[in-house]
């Protein structure tokens, strides 16, 4: 049974000035799939993760999420869409440093709505740092500063989740760490992904790839093989 399209990006186009950054692309993305886009530097795969967050707006075209036309909402209506529809992981942690893990997690449900530290624990638990709660950035390591990173864009429950580069300050190891814990949480809970990155390695974690070039889907396929574990 073909999957209903939960993320819907219709004829989307980005112009800075001459610049063409995105050029009518078209994408429909199942409830629960993990997409993988992957590109060269200055194809479009950051500017196309910006505009499928409501952080930028098109020249031209429609980002729909759950049906919502986001660019059809007031800003502040969709802040508040984003804050509860989208979770967001980037290359750079963007952990407040003086706050500890559990902190920052809560700082996210803060936003969101109320702080629960009980819930705010579990998903941390959930990631692995149990024995990390109470530890300020700095007293841990790139991977789980990650890991935070992660519990923290999942903590209030997205329907998708956005990454950027989200191992591109890692090695081998901590890499496969975090994408081993990416793809338990997601089979668990079924959100839908769009990770971006330059790592074919990376890729292969997913369950479809869209290559961009000069701001144009250029391949769109499903990957064959099982999710990249011990790849």
């Amino acid at each position: 049974m073909k999957r209903k399209g939960y993320l819907e990006i219709i004829r989307l186009s980005k112009e800075y000035g001459e610049v063409k950054a995105l050029r009518e692309v078209k994408l429909t993305v199942p409830q629960g799939q993990w997409l993988t886009v992957m590109g060269p530097s200055g194809s479009g795969k950051t500017t196309l993760l910006s505009l499928i967050a409501g952080l930028i707006k098109p020249t031209r075209g429609k980002v729909k999420i759950g049906g919502v036309d986001i660019f059809s909402l007031s800003d502040n209506q969709l802040l508040q869409f984003r804050r509860e529809k989208i979770g967001l992981i980037f290359q750079q942690h963007h952990l407040i440093p003086y706050l500890t893990a559990l902190e920052n997690v809560m700082l996210a449900q803060f936003i969101h709505s109320l702080p629960d530290e009980a819930e705010a624990i579990d998903s941390l638990i959930k990631v692995g740092l149990a024995d990390k709660i109470n530890r300020y950035p700095r007293e841990l390591s790139g991977g789980e500063q990650q890991r935070v990173c992660i519990a923290r864009a999942l903590i209030n429950n997205p329907g998708l989740l956005l990454a950027d580069e989200p191992t591109g300050n890692l090695d081998r190891k901590n890499s496969e760490l975090v994408l081993n814990l990416l793809s338990k949480l997601h089979q668990e809970s079924n959100f839908t992904i769009v990770l971006v990155t330059h790592d074919p390695w990376v890729a292969r974690w997913g369950e479809r790839i869209v290559q961009l070039e000069d701001g144009k889907v250029v391949d769109d396929f499903l990957v064959q093989k099982s999710r990249g574990r011990k790849r």
